[in-house]
């Protein structure tokens, strides 16, 4: 019985380090979601840069230059309130996860995970081997094995 204790111990181990995981990738890929959004407006204003200037050198119709215009104006104008929206959603999204995250560590929420630099490279997994393997290594089977 012991030894099925131990396995019910390893396989909480194992669902908290996942769950754990899961609240930190959340945080760290809503924080980008704002920078993307401006990325996209910022690529809309070059295109219609270059609209411009192939209009002018003769190259595409002024209806290119136009459709960029227009394109662009449209996002613009959307652009105050889907900031509002996008940050209102991401900061409480970002402090549910970052609670989540506090709640997993035994710790207070801490708002600097989002400025850690790039999300950490993740480790080559070696096969999982044959279905019955995988099944000998899952601790709720071994637990049950034990009891």
């Amino acid at each position: 019985m012991i030894g099925a204790r131990e396995e019910a111990l390893r396989g909480m181990a194992v669902s908290l380090a996942a769950e754990v995981a899961l609240a930190y990738i959340d945080v760290r890929v809503l924080g980008a979601r704002l920078d993307v959004l401006e990325c996209n407006l910022g690529l809309l204003e070059e295109t219609r840069r270059l609209a411009d200037e192939r209009v002018a050198a003769g190259v595409r119709p002024r209806l290119d230059l136009v459709q960029a215009e227009r394109l662009l104006s449209a996002t613009q104008a959307l652009r105050p309130a889907l900031r509002l929206a996008l940050r209102l959603a991401l900061r409480l999204a970002r402090e549910v996860a970052e609670n989540r995250l506090a709640l997993l560590l035994g710790g207070l929420p801490r708002d600097d995970l989002l400025d850690a630099g790039a999300l950490p490279a993740l480790p080559q997994v070696a096969g999982i081997g044959l279905p019955a393997e995988l099944l000998l290594r899952r601790p709720d089977v071994r637990a049950a094995e034990r009891r």
